[in-house]
């Protein structure tokens, strides 16, 4: 947008503002358009290692965001981003299409939320098949529990 200087009571005649042709002058060149190529590149190569970033977070999440305990069969929301373990998954989000974190409607297919945590599933096996993991206990822990919970 072009911006004009305008100061109550004088218009487009304040100290700075000058008239081309009649017409104040916008104080900058261009228009929201055009993009200077370099910084065009610079965005995107920013937006890329932001979400390469957050791709790194996820994948290195360890507890759910609802309980706090270890994430056992994670279940990742496509559409909020909210992690849930396998418990509170079937605890909740089996009966209502909303996330129970955040509120956000669920993605369901065939009854199931729809997940996209294969690299997070894959560390945590490699930390629940670890005997000496702190982290590997809680999954085990987290195991029975859902055992518990699917068998009632």
């Amino acid at each position: 947008a072009h911006v004009l200087v305008e100061s109550i009571g004088q218009g487009a005649r304040a100290a700075g503002a000058r008239r081309v042709g009649g017409v104040p002058e916008p104080l900058f060149e261009g228009s929201d358009s055009e993009e200077d190529p370099e910084d065009r590149i610079e965005r995107e190569r920013r937006q890329e290692q932001e979400a390469q970033d957050q791709r790194q977070r996820e994948n290195a999440q360890t507890a759910c965001d609802l309980c706090g305990n270890a994430l056992l069969d994670p279940v990742r929301l496509v559409r909020c981003r909210c992690a849930l373990c396998a418990c509170c998954a079937e605890a909740t989000v089996r009966y209502v299409n909303r996330c129970p974190v955040c509120g956000a409607v669920v993605e369901l297919r065939k009854g199931k939320a729809v997940s996209d945590v294969q690299e997070l599933k894959d560390f945590l096996a490699e930390h629940e098949s670890d005997p000496a993991s702190s982290l590997g206990g809680e999954l085990r822990e987290q195991r029975r529990e859902l055992k518990r919970i699917r068998d009632d």
